[in-house]
């Protein structure tokens, strides 16, 4: 940011920056698969739940959240989405520390060391998706904290400790994440 001089700058700019204008359009391709495979999984699960609460099928579930959070989006000023994407941001780290302690009595040490469980590997395959979006925050960091770099490299060591003891919790305890992810 503070080389280019700019109030923020993108995963795209980066790219065609350091790989050129064929490195930015494969890194445009990429970053719209992965993230409307992501939209598509947010709207299924949030939908299940949704149809679970209300009593509907999913595909309604999922019409009716997204249609709420259509709604919010476009109907609802910067300030007002700032709000809202805080408190849900909260409520993340909230249900993260409730996970903690819900798990932290049930954690055996001789997990840690002994053999994995294979069979298990196609359920994390959605978390390993998400983890490829984690470096997508980073530019939306840096504006947050107007490139200043020492609040940046805080953040980031920050959340990757926090991303960390995350998934080691969700590794001991399996079943817990998988119902809870």
């Amino acid at each position: 940011m503070r080389r280019q001089g700019a109030a923020g700058l993108s995963l795209i700019t980066m790219a065609r920056q350091t790989l050129g204008e064929q490195g930015a359009l494969a890194s445009s391709a990429a970053y719209v698969f992965l993230h409307y495979a992501l939209l598509v999984a947010y709207m299924a699960k949030a939908g299940e739940i949704v149809a679970g609460a209300l009593g509907l099928g999913s595909v309604p579930g999922a019409a009716l959240f997204s249609a709420a959070f259509a709604l919010l989006c476009y109907g609802s000023s910067q300030k007002l989405l700032d709000r809202v994407n805080s408190v849900l941001v909260g409520l993340v780290v909230a249900s993260f520390l409730g996970l903690l302690g819900v798990a932290a009595g049930g954690v055996e040490a001789s997990s840690l060391t002994s053999r994995g469980d294979w069979a298990a590997v196609p359920a994390t395959l959605p978390v390993v998706a998400l983890a490829f979006v984690y470096h997508n925050i980073i530019p939306v960091v840096c504006t947050a904290l107007e490139g200043d770099v020492a609040k940046i490299r805080t953040a980031v060591l920050a959340g990757v400790l926090v991303e960390r003891k995350q998934r080691r919790l969700c590794r001991l305890r399996g079943a817990l994440c998988s119902s809870w992810l």
